[in-house]
């Protein structure tokens, strides 16, 4: 009891003491003393209100940012729910048999995956959505098209789209999928954070062996910048299909193709053509590593279907979708022979997650 008096005696001391500042020294009047503690208890009071709209102001925004982050997240769920109704979802997996080259076992109709990430780091998500579309090149085969999905002033719209296609100077290429389609393949599409950035790693090898010979294989990134696909650099098989195989790398700037060199090339550097490298592995190594993404060691340039993507441990990524066919079994009447495939598609969560919350 006498600590607490002694305390309460020396606030009012010193509190006395200011308050008579300026008058003279050492003389205190109790008007003072009572005006200081009421202007002390104002003051202490106004604090407390301040206070507490700063907090009420910060939980509101708070609560507001949610909600819209809810919003958001909603309007691309249902926009996704639409799309699935109009285009229906790419089997997982399809087993087939053909008999002779024009038969059709694969149905290459539907959406491939989906994904929701701030791709374009603006601080805000985006949806992506692959699916499959009839090419405007040839109707028999189908392209995988990425579309890309913004929420804009409340409405999800589709902001831009880009083929699931490598970067061919002057040419257009299409057809990635055929409905009669029987090569062993491989297509992986990779979210790779990288400098503050999203890039898109998309990889495809496919190998013709049924009822013809020939492969191919390309692999290209590219990024979401300012509400459109651009590409951020293309190794690109610009010759070959049995043999006489080379790549070319693209680099971009922006967008914009600013510089290519054969980086590769297995005719040998024959004095007709001059590579930068002598292997294949070598070349899409160094090419990547440009950008800052980083290969698994000794890259294959006819690698197994099942060996998955070309992308090192070393990169953050996230796994968009990753598509596999191989031919199973085959008799050895050639050409009039059986052939059996498998297909199988492994994706992004949020297309299962959507149709879950459907059923």
């Amino acid at each position: 009891m006498k600590r607490i008096c002694k305390k309460l005696i020396a606030v009012v001391f010193v509190t006395a003491m200011f308050a008579g500042c300026g008058k003279e020294r050492g003389k205190l009047e109790s008007g003072d003393v009572k005006m200081d503690i009421e202007e002390h208890a104002d003051i202490m009071e106004d604090s407390k209100d301040g206070y507490e709209t700063h907090t009420e102001e910060s939980t509101m925004q708070e609560e507001n940012q949610e909600f819209e982050i809810s919003m958001k997240q909603e309007g691309f769920r249902n926009t996704l729910r639409k799309l699935i109704e109009e285009e229906g979802v790419f089997q997982e997996s399809q087993r087939g048999t053909k008999n002779e080259w024009d038969d059709v076992w694969f149905d290459p109709k539907g959406i491939v995956s989906a994904a929701i990430l701030d791709f374009d780091s603006d601080g805000e998500d985006e949806m992506l959505v692959c699916h499959t579309k009839i090419s405007s090149v040839n109707a028999k085969y189908y392209d995988i098209v990425m579309d890309m999905y913004e929420f804009i002033d409340g409405k999800v719209v589709l902001a831009d789209s880009m083929p699931f296609i490598a970067y061919h100077e002057g040419q257009s290429f299409s057809g990635v999928w055929a409905d009669w389609k029987d090569d062993d393949m491989l297509f992986d599409l990779n979210a790779v954070w990288l400098k503050g950035n999203y890039y898109l790693m998309c990889e495809m090898y496919s190998l013709t062996h049924a009822y013809a010979d020939g492969s191919s294989r390309e692999y290209w990134a590219v990024t979401y910048k300012n509400n459109e696909w651009q590409y951020a650099g293309s190794f690109s098989q610009t010759d070959g299909g049995s043999t006489g195989f080379e790549f070319t790398g693209y680099e971009f700037e922006n967008g914009i193709c600013k510089n290519s060199a054969l980086y590769f090339s297995d005719y040998g550097n024959n004095g007709e053509t001059v590579s930068l490298y002598d292997s294949f592995s070598d070349a899409i190594t160094a090419f990547f590593e440009k950008l800052g993404i980083f290969l698994t060691d000794d890259v294959s340039m006819n690698p197994d279907v099942d060996s998955g993507t070309i992308l090192s441990e070393n990169n953050d990524r996230t796994e968009i979708f990753e598509f596999t066919n191989r031919l199973v079994s085959a008799s050895s009447n050639f050409p009039d022979r059986t052939c059996e495939f498998l297909a199988a598609l492994k994706r992004d969560t949020l297309l299962e997650e959507v149709q879950k919350q459907e059923e």
